[in-house]
């Protein structure tokens, strides 16, 4: 009898264990990518109430605070202002935790990356607009939009309180997402 046939259960086990030890390396992989720390410095553009950052050859949608929140600070930079960054990467946007502007130093969030102000968003979702498709859910980089189960059907809703005011929602993200496709979210 050869080897293979001798030992096909255990060679069968060793090669589940192996699989599912794949699965979880990947998994693990994608929960770190999600998180990357970073610190940029560059030329800020303006495109659609976003921010965008411009380091070499690296753009990044900024997420801020809510604008409330940021009008409180008295931070409202403009088109072509130097910034100095430290946040981290989610779904293509890069979530501000503080920045250096025109020499201050702004604090938006604490080393948790959980707001340092309470102020909340201002974006809305039209229950009757809403088809409840749920394209707007993945792209919010602050988790802030989720889909929940109405008398008259599933629709989105913003948890203010999660809300970055980043307008990803109604503007998208300039990669995989370009608002949402109903109007639905507005501020």
């Amino acid at each position: 009898m050869s080897f293979i046939v001798k030992h096909r259960r255990l060679l069968l086990g060793l090669l589940i264990l192996s699989l599912l030890a794949v699965m979880s390396l990947s998994v693990i992989l994608a929960s770190d990518a999600g998180t990357e720390s970073r610190s940029l410095s560059g030329k800020l553009s303006i495109d659609k109430d976003r921010y965008i950052l411009q380091s070499g050859r690296e753009k990044l949608i900024l997420c801020f605070l809510p604008p409330a929140a940021l009008d409180s600070l008295g931070f409202r930079p403009e088109e072509g202002d130097e910034l100095s960054v430290n946040g981290y990467i989610s779904k293509y946007v890069l979530v501000v935790q503080d920045t250096v502007w025109k020499g201050r130093s702004y604090v938006f969030r604490d080393s948790l990356y959980q707001f340092t102000r309470p102020e909340t968003g201002t974006w809305a979702v039209d229950p009757v607009a809403c088809n409840g498709c749920g394209v707007c859910v993945n792209p919010c980089p602050g988790g802030a939009i989720m889909l929940e189960k109405t008398p008259k059907g599933t629709k989105a809703v913003i948890d203010q309180s999660l809300c970055m005011g980043c307008n990803i929602c109604v503007t998208g993200n300039n990669f995989n997402y370009r608002g949402c496709p109903l109007k639905a979210i507005s501020k």
